[in-house]
């Protein structure tokens, strides 16, 4: 889900109304220029704005209770365990995630050891590197 800030919005709407004036409006070459240059360098601030909290870095953790990302100090369990098979404990790697109440993916199947892992909760992968 995308979430869009008031400046998106303004930068958004600021993009339409200049196509709307570029199509109904006849412009000399200098000034369409001016226009697509503001139109490039407003988009571009849109995408990248978009993408500004993707992704966080952070530390995996794997024992024989589970695959762990210690995330600000605190450990969650990954539920999508696939995701982490190439990577070592220890190892630090940038994940986009969302946290879940409950999981239905192969963690919530693994045959694990008898000790305790403290963590705050399930969370899915969606993409690591």
């Amino acid at each position: 889900m995308l979430k869009i800030t008031y400046f998106k919005r303004i930068t958004f709407l600021y993009a339409i109304n200049c196509l709307n004036l570029i199509l109904e409006n006849p412009f000399n070459q200098k000034d369409m220029t001016k226009i697509k240059v503001i139109l490039i360098l407003f988009l571009t601030c849109i995408v990248v704005s978009c993408k500004k909290n993707d992704c966080k870095t952070v530390k995996l953790v794997k024992d024989c209770t589970g695959t762990y990302l210690n995330i600000d100090g605190k450990d969650y369990q990954v539920c999508n365990v696939e995701k982490t098979a190439k990577f070592e404990d220890g190892a630090e790697v940038k994940v986009k995630y969302r946290k879940l109440s409950e999981c239905s993916g192969s963690a919530n199947d693994k045959i694990v050891c008898m000790m305790n892992h403290a963590n705050e909760g399930w969370i899915e992968i969606d993409w690591i590197k």
